[in-house]
């Protein structure tokens, strides 16, 4: 009975990925629906579940705890959860919210720790290394994510006309992760980097991404470039490698240190105007970037 019903839950997951959106990495997105799939199998054996629809916290919950019952670790079933939550977004008119990991015991995540930012020296010297190679696309890429705070899947997906609109109005709408809207204000670096770009692209085109590429493809490529080349660039005892997330930390920190001693606001609306132009909308989050301040 289950296997049956699942068949039919299978169907419609099926349907909603060719329907969803590509709002993180190939390789997540892949880790995302494995999930999706394994706590649509458990409701279908469980609760004879028959429309994803109705999943709700009934289902979560026991689902939590069969995961706990094979002594998977806090890790594992907060990483299940997010897949589950990513894809449910996608589910058109869903009946239920599903609640955040406190409802389900599971502790809220700790953040801080390591400062992956990059220092000034070492993002000249990147840049410069993009340069000698001739790859213009890392070299504007760059440019944007240390200057906007962009994600690099973020700065793919810019087309043409948005960069357009971006010079017009000085803010540049992003579509980031989860699907989530903001509009970023942009300095004259970025002003700078979108018109050398856009005098190469298409009208219609995306900025990084040719026709006949595929999206995650190019970021694959310059993932992997950043781990080619970063040794020559980063300065010596570094205690993380540099990262392309490592220029949000930097644009955060720059942006927080603003907001503080320019805007004088107090720690936690710094926190949360950071939080907001780095597409989190959460405060505690943004500690992550911009580390803890006594």
């Amino acid at each position: 009975m289950g296997k049956g019903i699942y068949a039919n839950l299978e169907q419609q997951i099926e349907a909603l990925r060719r329907k969803s959106t590509d709002t993180v990495s190939y390789k997540t997105q892949e880790r995302y629906w494995g999930a999706f799939r394994r706590f649509c199998e458990f409701t279908a054996e469980k609760f004879r579940l028959q429309n994803i629809r109705n999943i709700n916290d009934k289902h979560i919950a026991a689902y939590v705890e069969k995961l706990r019952s094979e002594n998977r670790s806090a890790s594992h079933i907060k990483t299940e959860l997010a897949g589950i939550r990513y894809c449910h977004d996608f589910i058109p008119n869903a009946r239920h919210k599903i609640s955040p990991n406190e409802k389900f015991s599971l502790p809220k995540r700790k953040f801080g720790g390591v400062d992956r930012s990059w220092s000034a020296q070492e993002y000249t010297k990147m840049r410069e290394i993009a340069l000698q190679e001739g790859n213009t696309r890392a070299y504007h890429i760059l440019s944007l994510c240390r200057n906007a705070g962009l994600r690099i899947e973020e700065t793919l997906r810019i087309d043409r006309a948005t960069a357009e609109k971006a010079l017009r109005t000085g803010n540049l709408h992003v579509i980031g992760k989860g699907g989530r809207e903001r509009d970023v204000a942009i300095n004259s670096e970025v002003k700078k980097t979108l018109a050398e770009v856009i005098s190469t692209v298409p009208r219609g085109q995306k900025l990084f991404v040719l026709a006949s590429e595929k999206t995650h493809l190019v970021k694959k490529e310059m993932e992997k470039w950043m781990e080619q080349n970063r040794a020559e660039a980063q300065a010596p005892g570094r205690e993380r490698p540099l990262t392309w997330h490592g220029l949000r930390h930097s644009y955060a920190k720059e942006r927080y240190n603003y907001y503080r001693n320019v805007m004088k606001m107090d720690k936690i609306a710094a926190r949360k105007a950071v939080s907001a132009e780095i597409g989190h909308n959460r405060a505690d989050v943004t500690v992550i970037y911009v580390g803890k301040e006594d």
